[in-house]
């Protein structure tokens, strides 16, 4: 089993570019034959607050429905939000963080495994896009880090998106392609 969290503001009267990431990357995930829970806190934060989403991925059933504590990648979809280490201190030691900005700068001592993307400039400012893009860009750096989980590229092709209805089926796989191919060529 592998735990990602999705880090974000809470939107106001749109959707949460964290949630909604971390719900395309549960439908990859569900796409590829794995079994996927999206969660979040009980109560959300209130607009504009940091908040975030929690995907378990298993090849097996999972039943457990506990708010994982400690994750294997955290991926920050606001740079704003960007603290090394990660808020929380709940990575595991061996744990990555995906980060969307354009560079992270000096890291400091003893800190995790860190990549950092751009895919504000595959979104063109869309922010159901920029979800997409970080999606297809956490499944390829999960891909690396969890080969036990059989993660195929084809994963991103077939899922289907909840609040994705401004996007073509079409616009939506290529979006994800690209956040993903984007990490791919950093790695």
């Amino acid at each position: 089993m592998r735990i990602v969290c999705f880090h974000g503001r809470r939107a106001l009267r749109e959707e949460s570019i964290f949630l909604l990431a971390a719900q395309l990357f549960g439908a990859c995930a569900n796409a590829a034959g794995l079994s996927c829970q999206v969660r979040t806190l009980m109560w959300p934060a209130a607009p504009g607050s940091p908040d975030r989403a929690i995907a378990r991925l298993s090849r097996d059933e999972l039943m457990n429905r506990a708010i994982p504590r400690h994750y294997d990648l955290e991926v920050v979809c606001d740079p704003l939000l960007a603290v090394i280490p990660p808020m929380g201190n709940a990575l595991l030691p061996e744990g990555r963080l995906l980060v969307n900005a354009p560079s992270l700068g000096t890291l400091p001592p003893g800190a995790p495994e860190v990549t950092a993307a751009d895919f504000s400039r595959i979104s063109g400012g869309d922010d159901v896009a920029l979800a997409c893009a970080i999606a297809g860009g956490t499944w390829a750096v999960l891909r690396t880090m969890a080969p036990e989980l059989g993660l195929a590229a084809e994963g991103i092709l077939s899922a289907e998106g909840a609040g994705t209805d401004s996007l073509t089926a079409e616009r939506r796989q290529s979006l994800l392609q690209e956040g993903y191919a984007l990490i791919r060529k950093i790695q």
